[in-house]
C-alpha cells in the first residue's frame, strides 16, 4: 500500500510539473505573438494568449507530420520542455487550476464545428472532448445558418462581448471550425 501511495503522489507531482509548463509555453508564445503585432497600428487589439493557444493546440491535436511538429514549436511546448505525448493532459490540467476557484472568475467554452460529409477521426473528437471539454457538431459551413449558430455561440459564451465574429459565410473549401471563448 505504501508503493501505491508514493507512486500517486509521484505522478501528482509529474502532472503539476506538465500543468506548469502548458503555462510557461503559453507565456512564451502570448510574448512571440505579441511581437508580431504592428505597434503602428491605430486600432486597439485585444487577445488572450490562452485562448490563441488553446484552438491552436485542438488544431495540433488533429495535425500531423511537419504541421503538428510546426504547431508544437509555435506553441513553445519544445521551448519549455513539455514532452508531445503529455500536451494534452497537461492542458487540460491547467485550464482546470485556471476555472479553480478563487478571487477571479475564468469561463471557458470550445467547440468544433465540422462540415456536412468530411470524416474526422474519432480519437481526434476524444481528445477534443477529453482534454478541452469541446463538443463537435456538423454543419454546412458555406452557409448562412452555419454563420448565424456560429456567431451566436460566440455571442452566448463571450457574454455578448463579441456579438459578431464572423461577417460572412465560411469557404466551400473549410472543413473545420475550431471556436475558443
Amino acid at each position: 500500500m505504501k508503493y501505491f501511495i508514493f507512486i500517486a503522489c509521484l505522478w501528482a507531482l509529474y502532472a503539476a510539473q506538465d500543468e506548469q509548463k502548458v503555462a510557461h509555453a503559453n507565456n512564451e508564445f502570448g510574448f512571440r505573438l505579441l511581437q508580431k503585432i504592428p505597434s503602428s497600428s491605430e486600432v486597439n487589439i485585444f487577445f488572450s494568449p490562452y485562448s490563441v493557444s488553446t484552438a491552436l493546440t485542438m488544431a495540433y491535436a488533429g495535425a500531423r507530420g511537419e504541421t503538428q511538429h510546426e504547431l508544437y514549436e509555435s506553441l513553445a511546448y519544445s521551448a519549455v520542455g513539455l514532452a508531445p505525448d503529455h500536451v494534452f493532459n497537461a492542458h487540460a490540467q491547467h485550464t482546470r487550476v485556471l476555472k479553480s476557484p478563487s478571487s477571479s472568475t475564468l469561463l471557458v467554452a470550445n467547440t468544433a464545428v465540422v462540415q456536412e460529409g468530411y470524416n474526422i477521426l474519432g480519437e481526434y473528437l476524444n481528445i477534443l472532448k477529453q482534454s478541452f471539454d469541446a463538443e463537435a457538431s456538423v454543419a454546412n459551413l458555406a452557409d448562412e445558418q452555419s454563420l448565424s449558430n456560429i456567431n451566436e455561440w460566440v455571442k452566448n459564451h463571450t457574454g455578448g462581448k463579441i456579438e459578431k465574429l464572423l461577417s460572412e459565410p465560411l469557404s466551400t473549401d473549410a472543413k473545420l471550425v475550431l471556436l475558443n471563448a
